[in-house]
């Protein structure tokens, strides 16, 4: 049964990346807001910060905190006549620390370290020897190949808490987990082109584990133009929200509310930084076995992206 700090931090990874789109500006000043990136090579610099504090009254009875370091180099295709663009990635650098109660549970880092957790070390060794590809229809995401491959030459669990961090990473590393994490390309996306100040609402469908599909709803917003007038920078601003009811692991309600600036790049049409706050809380229902029991999540994310 997956644990309260579990869901919690899988519902935040599930809206890892902020909206990643690609803003081109009009003759008449407006910008389309799309997610489309020009062909070419970029690298991708990821770094995520996560805590979760679950408290029973007024005392805290557990924190967990995390960071991760991705280090993603991008060959982008162009979009074909079908509208199809393929994003082939190779892992350069990751980097994960966890700790619970303030002990150290995983660290790992590609460039200098190990994991103590042997099955781990080839899972990231794996990673980094994959080639992966994100398949996109017109700014879309469709499918994702070669993520068996993370899953190459490993030896059985020898304990059950080897067991659930392998589990956790098949579940953050699945196929349909990176797609689900790229479907947030589109997210602030607008219809229509847009000026400084306009406002628009987006809605998204999220298939969220254990819950089945809920309805996101972003308000979107273009704040602020800065630059030069031949490579203008365009700053978006998105807010969206979710709350549901949990059965397992726990009885109770889910709030998700989540915030995401992202500042194009007009001249090369990419997004060259993405901040995205996540806020997750879990409270139990009175009579449940976890009556009292509230979990709160925090993740901010930073995307760094530079075309070569």
């Amino acid at each position: 049964m997956m644990k309260t700090k579990t869901i919690v931090r899988f519902v935040a990874l599930l809206i890892f990346l902020a909206g990643t789109q690609t803003a081109r500006c009009a003759d008449d000043g407006k910008l389309a807001v799309l997610n489309c990136w020009e062909k070419g090579s970029y690298t991708l610099l990821q770094e995520s910060t996560n805590s979760m504090i679950t408290t029973v009254g007024k005392t805290e009875v557990e924190r967990g905190e995390s960071r991760l370091l991705f280090n993603w180099q991008i060959e982008a295709s162009s979009e074909d006549s079908d509208g199809v663009q393929k994003f082939k990635m190779k892992m350069l650098r990751v980097m994960m620390r966890v700790r619970v109660n303030g002990k150290e549970m995983i660290y790992f880092d590609s460039s200098n370290g190990r994991s103590k957790v042997e099955s781990l070390n080839t899972v990231f060794k794996n990673m980094k020897n994959t080639s992966v590809t994100v398949v996109f229809k017109k700014g879309f995401p469709t499918e994702v190949l070669g993520c068996d491959n993370f899953w190459k030459n490993l030896s059985e669990p020898t304990n059950d808490e080897e067991r659930v961090l392998l589990t956790n990473a098949r579940n953050l590393a699945s196929a349909e987990n990176i797609r689900q994490t790229f479907e947030t390309l589109v997210y602030l996306d607008s219809a229509e082109r847009v000026a400084v100040g306009d406002k628009w609402k987006n809605s998204t469908t999220l298939a969220i584990p254990y819950i089945g599909d809920k309805t996101l709803e972003w308000n979107c917003s273009l704040d602020k133009v800065e630059g030069t007038k031949d490579a203008p920078l365009a700053t978006v601003n998105g807010k969206g929200m979710l709350d549901f009811k949990v059965s397992e692991p726990m009885k109770g309600d889910v709030v998700v509310k989540m915030e995401n600036t992202v500042v194009y790049n007009t001249r090369y049409y990419f997004p060259s930084t993405v901040d995205s706050k996540v806020y997750v809380t879990l409270k139990s229902d009175k009579g449940s076995d976890k009556e009292g029991e509230t979990s709160v999540g925090f993740l901010k994310n930073k995307l760094t992206v530079v075309k070569h």
